[in-house]
């Protein structure tokens, strides 16, 4: 497999270029690792570019930044998968808009590597499957990710890809057994779908980025829309049920922001006293002071500043304030989040979305911590075709049991609970979600 790293930095590079070394031998993959130390050097590399499978981009680089040269080649290579990785948070947003795969800290790198190429790697050999079929017009080999749907039509079916279409002697049933695991959908008895072409699925109706719709039966219906859900996260109980429940985690939530917000506002004062201290140090002619003052509290600035932004000030609020517990527990993120700024929910709702999802994801890591000694948590949240998703996966100690989308707890505390309160926000907008769970992970996805 071709990767290539980009950096300024010869030690980020060579530690980078360690850790995908490690797990290329403890994966047994065979890595073909190179170099670059500029966005504009790699961009005039059209060969190797080609060759890539991976390629993995410091955003802060001289000259071109990595934001500048990951456009510049996804203009081209729109499928390359584009890992960001960076010192600072605050480039996640940034991230989202040039379609990066993925945006790791290169403080966490050591954790958060291993679930990282895990995930691409599965992607690519899924998305990039090379499949050989004997159609009416020959033998013709495509890429899964190529093909848009199959649809069955009299004897034959038929394959709808960006390629053409192709005709072929053989059962749908057979082909969806095929395609098992590579994002496919059976969609109605005559349509197979490859669900990375579908832009929606509405008023038992499934609507492709073609312009294509399909009717899905309603005996397929909530199967298919469960399915599509799970895909993308990776996917009506009356509020008053649940009131003074809820009212109790507004609370405790507008008091967590509050805290942040005086937080902040403190410690932009102490930034006031330390900028009159630097110009001290410089008057009195003690430069070198004063540039590694300045160095410490720029980092200092930075781990202080919202580290995640989605142009929604609720939003950065709650996950910055979630963030900062990750870090303080020695829990890992890998995340992908958009601009957020046009989501419509009031914001005690937001917050109850959130900060449920997101304190029952801590929580499990925080125990498999304990027992392992590492806890990564995936997390997205952007919109899409006018819709919030929010997904995320966490690592468990044990299965949980899940029954038509609801926890069945046994443990009576806020597990369970927390995740009603979240349902009870979900159906008051009219919106979807879908949890799952086996040994080692849990996941949601809510779609509104």
């Amino acid at each position: 497999m071709n990767i290539i790293i980009c950096d300024d930095r010869i030690d980020d590079r060579k530690n980078l270029s360690d850790l995908l070394s490690d797990y290329g031998e403890k994966k047994n993959y065979e890595f073909a690792i190179t170099e670059y130390d500029s966005g504009e050097q790699l961009c005039e590399e059209q060969s190797a570019l080609e060759a890539c499978q991976i390629l993995f981009l410091d955003i802060n680089m001289q000259g071109m930044d990595g934001l500048k040269t990951a456009m510049r080649i996804k203009e081209k290579y729109p499928k390359l998968p584009v890992v960001l990785v960076t010192a600072y948070m605050n480039y996640a947003l940034d991230g989202y808009k040039v379609k990066a795969s993925r945006f790791l800290l290169k403080d966490n790198l050591a954790d958060t590597i291993e679930e990282c190429m895990d995930d691409l790697i599965a992607e690519i050999n899924k998305n990039r499957r090379i499949l050989e079929f004997r159609f009416v017009e020959g033998t013709i080999k495509l890429y899964a990710d190529d093909i848009i749907y199959i649809e069955t039509e009299l004897h034959k079916n038929v394959f709808y890809t960006e390629k053409g279409t192709f005709q072929i002697y053989k059962k749908l049933d057979e082909l969806e057994n095929e395609f098992k695991d590579m994002g496919f959908v059976r969609a109605h008895l005559s349509f197979l779908v490859n669900m990375r072409y579908i832009t929606k699925i509405s008023g038992y109706v499934m609507t492709l980025t073609t312009g294509k719709k399909i009717p899905v039966p309603k005996a397929r219906y909530a199967q298919v829309k469960r399915e599509y859900m799970l895909y993308k996260g990776e996917e009506r109980i009356k509020i008053a049920v649940l009131t003074e429940q809820n009212q109790k985690n507004r609370i405790a939530d507008y008091q967590d922001r509050e805290e942040i917000y005086e937080r902040q506002r403190r410690k932009m004062y102490d930034y006031k006293n330390q900028l009159s201290t630097i110009q001290t140090l410089i008057k009195n002619g003690h430069t070198n002071e004063a540039l590694s003052f300045t160095q410490k509290l720029t980092e200092s600035i930075a781990v202080e500043m919202s580290a995640i932004n989605t142009n929604h000030p609720v939003v950065n609020a709650v996950l910055n304030q979630k963030y900062r517990s990750m870090q303080e527990k020695h829990i890992a993120v890998i995340l992908k989040v958009g601009d957020l700024q046009e989501i419509c929910l009031e914001e005690e709702d937001i917050v109850i979305l959130l900060s449920n999802l997101l304190d029952n994801a801590i929580r499990e890591s925080e125990k498999v911590l304990k027992n392992t000694g590492k806890a990564v948590i995936h997390l997205k949240l952007e919109c899409e075709d006018h819709k919030l998703i929010f997904a995320i996966r966490n690592p468990v100690t044990e299965k949980v049991e899940i029954e038509n989308d609801t926890i069945k707890s046994k443990r009576g505390d806020h597990h369970g609970i927390g995740l009603l309160n979240v349902k009870a926000v979900v159906d008051k907008y009219g919106g979807d979600m879908v949890l799952s769970c086996d040994e080692n992970e849990f996941k949601a996805v809510v779609i509104l």
